[in-house]
């Protein structure tokens, strides 16, 4: 890769100052619980997407068929597979409630805002009920498919659904992705021919058409505050959206050539894309949009941190493009995953850095979705080959040949580079997945389903049918760096480690406090006025690591997590 051989330069200096400073730079995670819907033999249940709060209470949806039991709740599908979104409480270790959307209905995605959870996906049944709640589908019967956004309001241990849109018209519709901030909310995916969205129309230019489309909530009720389509001629989507401030992304397919996003076309690339829109309140607009990857290649989600935006998917073949980047793949994988970094300039986006993991053998391996935090970046999916290979990380398989099974990675970015930290895995002899990923504080929450005698480190999933396929919910706890004895007495460096902000007690006669990366290249310079006893380091924007703290002659060491 274009940085790959002075990052790891630069890595391998820092590893050998670490190692005499006496400072790990290496981050444990351990499987702390896994647990698994429990089905009747035949029946299935799939997890799409997972939101997790600030208290670590886990939202999941999906879809399901026959009966499905989560903890001591019993939901029965009625059309050939329905929808559900549950609470998974971490305090408890127990799920506090669980609805049943239907019939014939998936759950795509979910969203929170406080005591609002937010849902969307499609139905292919004449109706859908949420609670009481009725929609009609606006095509025929033959299976084509609306869009739905529905809002839930948790009280106590209970959630009832308090509206539901629907949006399509006669053909296909279907809703993938939502994002919420405060009272507006956010979906994308695709449609066909036309379609309505409350009182507002689109008409596809060709197959389908990719859609962003605004709501705002109402308490009780909802309405469509404006819409807007991309793509051409072709089969056109949206996959994933996150929303920051008044922008959004997206990612998703494009099939066709040319493509347009407002007033802008684009030509030249691959089969997948990366937008921007601003929300001007009764109207959105395309901002920019790039177009690239390679033949085969999909994006599956995007996460925002900050103003770099990280996007993954796989694709096929030798090679796939990012901007100007090319990766290269190095194994016999047929599919690959890869994560890429955009940094949003405004009116521009332009791709920053790639990355690639690809099975041994004749192997998928395929990534699913994304989180981001601070430098930060964890991603899951699944692989099926014997091994799997991300950066210097090396996964191996715990089934036979062909089997898949779950990952969850870690990546770190360093600014015009990243590289992969950690990886972990779940499963066992049978097919297992990961779709969704959720991160609340150093918690990470994996879910997808999972087969026969899954295993999760210690956790093993004892109760799956031979024959099912079960919804499941694991957790992963990322250990911090171990920094060594604390030099409180020299330095009096607090909080240590910390996230936002550190304090350093100063001694007298000390002018300026130093940061220092564990090269010794001066960070910040912090001027100390007289007889102030402490000097207030700012570590917004600081990825990750072990921090050098310089105070006249004396030097101790910060982890920034």
């Amino acid at each position: 890769m274009k940085h790959f051989s002075s990052w790891l330069y630069r890595w391998q200096i820092i590893g050998l100052l670490c190692t005499l400073l006496g400072i790990s730079r290496t981050q444990a995670q351990t499987w702390q619980t896994a647990v698994a819907v429990k089905q009747g033999p035949g029946d299935n249940s799939y997890v799409d997407a997972t939101a997790a709060d600030a208290n670590g209470n886990v939202y999941l949806v999906g879809s399901f068929s026959g009966t499905a039991v989560f903890g001591t709740i019993s939901l029965t599908s009625v059309g050939a597979y329905d929808a559900f979104v549950a609470k998974w409480s971490t305090a408890t270790n127990s799920f506090l409630w669980a609805q049943r959307v239907g019939e014939s209905t998936a759950a795509r995605a979910v969203a929170l805002n406080g005591s609002s959870i937010y849902i969307a996906g499609d139905f292919v049944g004449s109706t859908a009920r949420f609670g009481g709640i009725t929609l009609t589908n606006a095509g025929d019967t033959n299976g084509r498919s609306d869009g739905f956004i529905a809002k839930l309001t948790e009280v106590g241990t209970t959630a009832t659904f308090e509206w539901a849109q629907q949006l399509g018209g006669t053909e296909y519709d279907a809703v993938s992705t939502i994002a919420v901030s405060g009272n507006n909310i956010y979906v994308a995916g695709s449609f066909a021919n036309t379609a309505t969205f409350g009182s507002l129309n689109l008409t596809s230019a060709g197959d389908s058409d990719a859609f962003v489309a605004k709501l705002m909530d109402a308490g009780t009720t909802s309405n469509f505050a404006w819409v807007q389509r991309g793509g051409g001629i072709a089969n056109d989507g949206v996959a994933a959206l996150a929303v920051s401030g008044t922008s959004l992304y997206v990612t998703g397919w494009l099939r066709s050539v040319p493509a347009d996003f407002g007033n802008m076309t684009v030509s030249n690339g691959g089969n997948l894309f990366v937008a921007k829109l601003t929300d001007a309140g009764n109207a959105g607009r395309f901002m920019w949009a790039e177009r690239t990857g390679g033949t085969g290649a999909t994006s599956s989600a995007l996460a925002v941190s900050g103003s770099n935006v990280y996007v993954v998917g796989s694709f096929t073949g030798a090679t796939v493009n990012f901007g100007t980047t090319t990766l290269t793949t190095t194994t016999r994988s047929t599919r690959n995953a890869f994560v890429t970094k955009l940094t949003d300039a405004g009116s521009s986006g332009s791709f920053i850095w790639s990355l690639w993991a690809g099975a041994s053998e004749q192997g998928t391996v395929t990534a699913t979705d994304v989180a981001a935090t601070g430098s930060s970046v964890y991603l899951t999916g699944q692989y099926d080959g014997t091994t799997t290979t991300f950066g210097n990380t090396t996964l191996t398989n715990n089934g036979l040949v062909g089997t898949m099974n779950a990952l969850v990675a870690k990546v770190i970015d360093a600014g015009s580079t990243g590289s992969f930290i950690w990886t972990q895995q779940g499963g066992g002899m049978a097919d297992d997945d990961a779709s969704a990923i959720a991160i609340s504080g150093a918690t990470i929450y994996v879910a997808g389903s999972a087969g026969m005698m899954a295993r999760f480190g210690s956790q093993t999933l004892l109760d799956i049918p031979g024959n099912s396929q079960v919804a499941y919910l694991a957790k992963l706890t990322e250990q911090p760096l171990a920094v060594g004895a604390p030099k409180r007495a020299v330095l009096g460096i607090y909080p240590n480690p910390a996230r936002t902000l550190a304090r350093v007690a100063v001694p007298s006669g000390i002018a300026v406090v130093q940061l220092q990366d564990v090269l010794g290249h001066v960070l910040q310079n912090v001027p100390v006025k007289p007889n102030t006893p402490e000097a207030v380091l700012s570590l917004d924007g600081l990825p990750t690591g072990v921090y050098l703290v310089r105070v006249g002659a004396s030097t101790g060491k910060l982890l920034v997590e």
